[in-house]
């Protein structure tokens, strides 16, 4: 047995992160962010002292991003081959849990060679859509074409299962349960009876296929990238309607709501936030009216409570519609606060008011300096941690500072950059690992740099940047549409500043000298 010293401030390090507290960003990533592993194969968010895995949550590979470790990244990997192998059944439906014993089960669903099954509450349909998003997003971390090759028919497999419920063609995409008479769950909201055409499940189900098409791209399958493409822009037109007219925005409350029953009664016009940050955040509404309306009403009534962060819905739920255990409001999944979807309105917000965004991310981390963000939840009453079930999925407001600000954007080929940042963010500098490449990371608002010991890259703008092949390769906007490749004589760092990029149009600046080659 070997031991060696490890000065922890220095090898766990966040850098110079300019208004941000970046010891508060380590500890939390590094106790809440890591507590959500099981053991090997299994990752989740509910954490090794329970012993439960959800797999409807979609957000594990992006805290894999922010926490950047190769360990996690490895693990994760692992867990959705776990997932494809013994979580899907053989006509496509993912299961939606994993556990050590059978006291959550839906009868007679429990696996147990597996430790999968169903959970007693019904069946959570977003499992679908939280293995692909996680595959999808994953690939970006590992880059491994051949694993990805692995996967491809598991996620056509739950795509597919999911698109089939659609039994009256529009779009929309149905649940197991059909009315909130049933008294079962649909989605990770698991006391309340969601049913039927569902936006939550629906809003993940439009990031789920955009995701896997540009999977299938990758992997050259041009006609499954089309359909799933096809798919998801028949859900959003009809999505967006009104909810007199089949969708689900409702002009008179200005907010999406939850969900539809059968019988066409609408339900969840409460100011759900996971759902309505989750159709911007996705891209299903762009409209910049829409956007606006739901922003500025959530901002509004945070501020007005003085709130944190914010609560998984502003007005209570029917009585009918949820259970017990959610009752009188707000209790619970009816009204208290429960940051794991904090990453959703981050990201919602910074398209729109990214100072709202960050104020958010620092509200959080003053949180976790006061409490250590050990619960569960928090009372919508007293702002007081609640439920010893700590979830690692709180920590998904710091995923997104990474994500959604710093604009950490890997792809299965590059690094990327796609910052959203404030002045108070200015001289942000840190180190980033991707697939055992070092990179620099400095950023402030329109001048961002990633350096590496091969290349360096400026920008104003996004951009994705690799060494490959013996010569940098440059992606503005982080796109492959047009592609700036620099191949030196010597084998010396190669430093660009790229100065313009519009359509085809791309100009650049030389910061090392040597003699160089260049293809556009």
């Amino acid at each position: 047995l070997e031991m060696e010293y490890v000065d922890y401030a220095v090898a766990y390090s966040r850098g110079n992160l300019h208004g941000i507290d970046a010891e508060a960003v380590r500890e939390l990533m590094n106790t809440t962010g890591r507590y959500g592993v099981v053991d090997n194969t299994i990752v989740g968010a509910n954490g090794w002292t329970t012993n439960w895995k959800c797999l409807h949550e979609p957000f594990f590979a992006q805290i894999g991003m922010a926490l950047n470790d190769g360990n996690y990244v490895k693990n994760m990997s692992a867990t959705l081959d776990s997932e494809r192998d013994y979580a899907i059944t053989a006509d496509g439906r993912v299961l939606s849990r994993w556990h050590n014993a059978d006291e959550d089960q839906m009868p007679g669903t429990f696996n147990y060679k597996t430790g999968y099954y169903e959970a007693r509450w019904g069946y959570t349909i977003d499992s679908q859509t939280g293995h692909v998003i996680n595959t999808a997003e994953q690939f970006d971390l590992c880059g491994d074409i051949e694993w990805l090759k692995s996967h491809k028919a598991g996620c056509e497999k739950a795509l597919d299962w999911l698109i089939r419920r659609d039994s009256n063609g529009n779009g929309i995409f149905e649940m197991m349960n059909n009315s909130i008479k049933e008294e079962k769950a649909s989605d990770w909201l698991d006391i309340v009876w969601a049913s039927f055409e569902n936006a939550f499940v629906n809003a993940q189900m439009y990031e789920a296929l955009n995701l896997w098409a540009g999977c299938e791209r990758v992997l050259g399958d041009k006609a499954k990238a089309d359909y799933y493409t096809a798919v998801a822009q028949k859900l959003k037109d009809n999505f967006n309607k009104s909810i007199h007219e089949g969708g689900f925005w409702s002009p008179e409350k200005k907010q999406y709501v939850y969900w539809r029953d059968k019988d066409g009664s609408v339900h969840g016009d409460n100011l759900v936030t996971p759902v309505n940050f989750a159709v911007i955040a996705f891209g299903l509404c762009d409209d910049k009216r829409r956007i606006a309306q739901v922003l500025e009403q959530i901002e509004k009534r945070t501020v007005a409570e003085n709130l944190f962060h914010w609560t998984l819905c502003f007005d209570s739920f029917k009585r009918e519609e949820v259970s017990a255990g959610n009752w009188p409001f707000p209790t619970y999944e009816n009204g208290d606060i429960f940051p794991t979807w904090g990453y959703l309105g981050v990201r919602a917000y910074v398209g729109y008011d990214k100072h709202i965004a960050l104020k958010y991310i620092r509200n959080i981390l003053a949180q976790y300096k006061k409490d250590g963000l050990s619960s569960q939840r928090y009372s919508r009453k007293t702002q007081e941690g609640q439920g010893s079930d700590i979830l690692a999925g709180i920590c998904t407001s710091v995923t997104a500072l990474y994500r959604d600000i710093y604009g950490i954007r890997p792809k299965c080929n590059r690094m990327g950059l796609e910052p959203n940042l404030s002045e108070i963010l200015n001289g942000t500098e840190f180190n980033y690992t991707l697939r055992d490449t070092d990179y620099r990371i400095r950023l402030s608002v329109d001048d961002y740099e990633m350096q590496t010991d091969r290349f360096s890259v400026k920008s104003r703008d996004a951009f994705g940047a690799s060494f490959r092949e013996g010569g940098l390769v440059v992606y503005p906007h982080n796109e492959e549409k047009t592609v700036l490749k620099v191949f030196g004589e010597s084998s010396s760092p190669v430093g660009v500043t790229l100065k313009q990029c519009s359509g085809n149009d791309i100009s650049w600046e030389m910061n090392t000298a040597d003699n160089y080659r260049f293809i556009i």
